[in-house]
């Protein structure tokens, strides 16, 4: 029991970095394509988590803009690097 709250704890840091990361593009999407006048900005930033699963099924179809691969990036970047130092960190201390 003791191995599971080490592997909760990253999940839930990796979740904030998602968050937080799909939050700021989110943001940065809004100022660099700003929606419709019908669609309030506030609907959007409600729904900010969904954002990089979009940009990402765009980019796979080949639609994606500049703007929302450079927000991608933005989301991407961050959750790895975090991803990448938490794995590295299990396999200092397991050495």
């Amino acid at each position: 029991m003791s191995n599971v709250r080490p592997h909760v704890k990253v999940a839930l840091k990796l979740l904030l970095w998602y968050l937080l990361a799909s939050l700021l593009a989110t943001a940065l999407s809004l100022v660099l394509q700003p929606p419709h006048a019908h669609v309030p900005s506030l609907v959007i930033l409600a729904f900010f988590p969904a954002h990089p699963v979009i940009w990402a099924r765009d980019a796979i179809q080949g639609d994606v803009s500049p703007s929302n691969a450079l927000c991608l990036f933005l989301v991407v970047a961050p959750v790895g690097a975090a991803a990448w130092q938490y794995r590295r960190r299990k396999v200092e201390v397991a050495n």
